[in-house]
């Protein structure tokens, strides 16, 4: 294992829940155990079915045997956790969400970040301000409402304020493999929500699909909007958020992944008050 990623914020603590980066390689290893549980295996369960995922199964690998969702890049990053102190001090047991978080720097360290192995990112890389990406966001099923989606929000928010970033990306994902079943809704994004050109990130290879499926004047803009993951509505209510016009099949987890930017300047007011901290005494 590498050094320890050694970022820092400022703990949270709303009454039995505490909000900060963790400290050590046990809390990273809790992390890993609730992706698999919470994330991979129930992804695979919903939405790997049949030959959707060209005969690759994401949980059998080493790692997955083992119980946990480990890749390259989790020792070069901080990991976002919400704990519940109501549940002892065993990290295994207490932490109830994470979030990934990888700065330029621990990026340069490992030589790419991880959504370089789906998209082409260079024009992001290549600014002059610091961005951070985001992935791996998983809750524990007992916790998945919206105070601990606030929470991790004022995480990165915290982490936002803390190292001055400018842009934010990652991956949201449709279940499934087949761009023709959600046709209405990556038309949506790329007519109503696409990065700016002079950003534009775009899909890498054969696995690369097009969005505009869809006439712009043939789409029901707001039965669509209804129909889009939760995570993607919940990114578009910060109102700093925009998508590339490409998206990517992952066949491997049985999934459409599309690219997210996030220009953290540009949020509504609600959201502004976490990226600012004008509601901290």
């Amino acid at each position: 294992m590498v050094a320890f990623n050694n970022d820092y914020i400022e703990p949270l603590i709303v009454n039995n829940l505490e909000i900060r980066l963790a400290k050590n390689e046990k809390e990273v290893l809790a992390c890993q155990k609730l992706r698999y549980e919470h994330f991979i295996k129930e992804y695979i369960e919903e939405g790997s079915k049949g030959d959707n995922n060209n005969g690759v199964n994401p949980t059998d690998s080493e790692s997955a045997r083992l119980g946990i969702d480990k890749d390259q890049f989790d020792d070069y990053c901080a990991h976002l956790i919400i704990i519940d102190k109501n549940l002892g001090e065993d990290p295994e047991k207490n932490i109830i969400a994470t979030y990934r978080l990888m700065r330029k720097e621990q990026a340069k360290m490992i030589g790419r970040f991880y959504s370089e192995t789906e998209f082409n990112i260079d024009k992001i890389k290549d600014m002059d301000c610091e961005i951070l990406e985001l992935g791996r966001a998983t809750v524990h099923r007992d916790y998945r409402n919206n105070i601990t989606l606030k929470l991790l929000w004022e995480g990165i928010a915290e982490f936002v304020y803390t190292y001055n970033i400018k842009y934010m990306f990652g991956t949201a994902s449709f279940h499934g493999v087949n761009e023709k079943e959600y046709s209405e809704e990556l038309a949506f994004i790329y007519h109503y929500c696409k990065m700016p050109k002079d950003l534009m990130v775009y899909a890498l290879t054969e696995d690369a699909r097009k969005m505009d499926l869809i006439d712009k004047d043939k789409l029901d803009t707001k039965k669509t909007l209804l129909k889009l993951p939760t995570v993607i509505k919940g990114y578009l209510r910060t109102g700093g958020c925009t998508f590339a016009d490409t998206a990517f099949i992952d066949f491997p987890f049985g999934c459409i992944d599309v690219f997210v930017f996030f220009d953290t300047s540009k949020v509504n007011d609600k959201y502004l008050k976490l990226f600012s901290k004008l509601d901290k005494s």
